[in-house]
């Protein structure tokens, strides 16, 4: 059984807002003429933001775990990982403060950043962040359902 996780590095409206205006300005490029490789260039832009993820596979017949990232279907970063007994997944919490200085005011951020680490064997790796923790929750825990393992929460 493959269980996997998949984070778009891009923001879905982002994509979208890129697909339209490649759309309407290469037509207007095509229609008027003008600088054509420029819509060769937006096309590569869109398909770029499209398909460039985080990709986190856990293979569970061949005992493996694939870490990789991809841009435009080919991987930049590729780790495997052989593994004989998945312990469970840990969740944690990092906390980020910072303050942002400007002429008229000072403003101070503060947040919570969720983590999950997949730990196996003797080992562990960070399977996934995100600064909501519904969608990261829910996400984890229907990993753990897949897996059938455990979910440990450190705060």
């Amino acid at each position: 059984m493959k269980v996997k996780l998949e984070n778009y590095y891009f923001p879905t409206a982002l994509s979208w807002i890129l697909l339209v205006g490649f759309i309407v300005s290469g037509g207007y490029i095509i229609y008027f003429r003008l600088h054509e490789w420029v819509v060769i260039l937006f096309a590569i832009l869109t398909s770029i933001s499209f398909t460039t993820k985080y990709l986190f596979q856990i293979d569970t017949d061949r005992k493996i775990i694939v870490d990789s990232f991809e841009i435009l279907w080919f991987d930049l970063k590729r780790e495997q990982y052989k593994f004989h007994q998945l312990k469970g997944i840990k969740l944690d919490k990092e906390r980020h403060s910072y303050t942002a200085n400007s002429r008229a005011r000072t403003a101070q951020t503060d947040f919570n950043e969720y983590i999950g680490i997949l730990e196996f064997d003797n080992q562990s790796i960070e399977i996934a962040r995100d600064v909501s923790y519904k969608s990261f929750a829910d996400e984890m825990h229907r990993v753990a359902k897949e897996l059938r393992i455990p979910i440990h929460r450190s705060f």
